[in-house]
């Protein structure tokens, strides 16, 4: 029976503390060996966490024979610095997950040992950069991820954010940008209402903003941590309906922070994926960030996330990303192991 080794890390914790930030496993995957999609669906659903990451080396063609035949491992997980990367929910696989991406890192890097001075990961979304830094709380992981800007409701279409139009002419589309007919503003306005619980009293909402390339419904609510901490969404059958018919994938809160070291607090929400709440979403920054440089004119930012669990994500962002942003936090290893199937 094969067995395959496996990992759950704590990525976008607090201080590399255990139990904060968000869990994602990692499945390190032979060069030789491949798994059908529908057995990484089952796996990822067995596994049961928002996401399961799938990592194989990629190796060069100069790789050495002897080690080509056995799939290069351990060594190719070791000394390598390209690898595939895949994400996927209980329910779905995913375009894009940073938290996942930061814990294949921490694998790599932390667990295996690897010295590379950037690890790139090939996926859906494009090739992914991470580096390593020390800092007085261990080491954090620096990640490039592409930018999935929001259009403002209301928005003219014809005034395309230019990080979309760059990010459509790089794959080679033709930029598509969202029309918000009046039914679609509708139906999105009846799922911002349905968030907030009027016996906890309603936030007043600062800007409604939906992202069409990663399917991001963002709101900017007033009242900081505190009020965030309140919300308590429940996703009637009805709501789930509505999100459907407007494309969501997931929904961001986001606020101001409560001073100190926090510009901002946030919550995540992608219940038509078969996540209820996400703890700590590195692919929600790449939404929320360009927004947040434009309203506090800051390039860097830092922000908690989640209810019951929290963790920490820092936001850098300049001209000289074309199109990126680096997203950044610390991961801790909380098992390791190995599967059979």
């Amino acid at each position: 029976m094969p067995r395959l080794p496996i990992y759950t890390v704590d990525a976008f914790t607090l201080g590399q503390q255990h139990f904060t930030g968000n869990p994602a496993a990692v499945c390190l995957i032979p060069a030789h060996q491949g798994l059908d999609d529908p057995t990484l669906q089952r796996i990822a659903a067995e596994m049961n966490l928002s996401e399961t990451a799938y990592v194989q080396p990629i190796l060069p063609s100069d790789w050495p024979t002897a080690d080509r035949s056995n799939g290069g491992d351990p060594t190719a997980f070791q000394e390598l610095t390209d690898f595939h990367l895949r994400w996927f929910t209980p329910d779905i696989e995913v375009p894009l997950c940073g938290h996942a991406t930061l814990a294949s890192a921490h694998v790599l890097m932390r667990e295996l040992g690897n010295t590379a001075p950037a690890i790139q990961f090939h996926t859906k979304s494009g090739i992914l950069r991470v580096t390593k830094e020390s800092i007085p709380e261990g080491d954090c992981l620096n990640m490039m991820l592409p930018l999935n800007p929001a259009f403002p409701l209301g928005t003219n279409p014809a005034e395309a954010p230019a990080q979309l139009m760059t990010k459509k002419r790089a794959e080679g589309e033709e930029a598509q940008l969202p029309v918000f007919s009046s039914e679609w503003t509708s139906k999105t306005q009846q799922i911002v209402d349905s968030l907030f619980d009027p016996e906890n009293g309603t936030p007043n909402v600062v800007a409604v903003g939906f992202s069409p390339t990663i399917q991001y419904l963002m709101i900017h609510i007033e009242g900081g941590p505190s009020v965030l901490r309140k919300l308590k969404p429940v996703f009637t059958p009805s709501l789930l309906a509505l999100g459907h018919e407007c494309s969501y994938t997931g929904i961001i809160v986001v606020t101001t922070g409560d001073g100190g070291d926090l510009d901002g607090a946030a919550r995540f929400f992608a219940p038509w994926v078969g996540v209820n709440e996400d703890p700590v979403t590195g692919s929600a920054y790449t939404v929320v960030a360009p927004y947040w440089q434009k309203l506090t004119k800051k390039p860097t930012a830092t922000f908690i996330q989640g209810g019951n669990r929290q963790g920490k994500a820092r936001t850098f962002l300049c001209p000289e990303f074309e199109g990126y942003v680096q997203v950044s936090g610390s991961g801790v290893t909380f098992l390791s192991g190995t599967f059979h199937y």
